[in-house]
């Protein structure tokens, strides 16, 4: 579907505003008169576009899941190092959106985060030639591994990405063997 050169224009002023305000403030406290306002533009503008700021933030949460979709569909194999340092790369492209929305900052809840949805999507990626190996990343593995990773990412993002994306692939891997192996170990598989 192409979009007229106006509505991609109003569009990315509305998004462009609202990642100011939200450095600023919490989600719940952005409104959609005060977009409006420093957009400069009407709030039937704005309705034309977006139902709500929480459908603006799901809409940017949206966008930015399709990007790094896009990205690890074009990576043709690896393992979870490599795939994941290539998230890392593109998340460094543009680390303010990507800290907000490892942050939390876009949604109101952690059920289904952005980054755990990252982390299925790279998982996909490595294990579809071998889809018995995905029984052992259920939801609790992804869910506690997210929490942790994206807290780690979040924090690369905002103090400067200051280490090389591979060497915070390697952490997060080398946490991650550590918790399969340890499970393994106390479940006897």
């Amino acid at each position: 579907m192409k979009t007229d050169p106006r509505t991609r224009y109003t569009k990315s002023i509305i998004q462009q505003v609202f990642m100011e305000l939200i450095r600023e403030k919490p989600l719940s406290k952005i409104t959609v008169s005060e977009i409006c306002q420093k957009a400069e533009i009407n709030r039937g503008t704005f309705y034309r576009y977006y139902l709500d700021v929480y459908d603006l933030a799901e809409q940017q949460e949206k966008n930015g899941l399709e990007q790094v979709d896009q990205m690890i569909r074009g990576i043709s194999s690896g393992d979870f190092v490599s795939v994941f340092s290539e998230v890392l790369r593109f998340f460094a492209k543009d680390p303010s959106f990507f800290f907000m929305v490892a942050s939390g900052a876009f949604s109101s809840t952690e059920e289904n985060s952005f980054f755990q949805k990252v982390f299925v999507r790279c998982y996909q990626v490595l294990y579809e030639d071998h889809p018995q190996d995905t029984d052992r990343h259920d939801t609790r593995f992804l869910s506690f591994m997210t929490g942790g990773s994206g807290a780690l990412v979040a924090y690369w993002l905002k103090s400067g990405m200051k280490e090389p994306p591979e060497e915070i692939a390697e952490i997060i891997s080398g946490y991650a063997e550590l918790i399969i192996r340890d499970g393994d170990r106390t479940t006897g598989s």
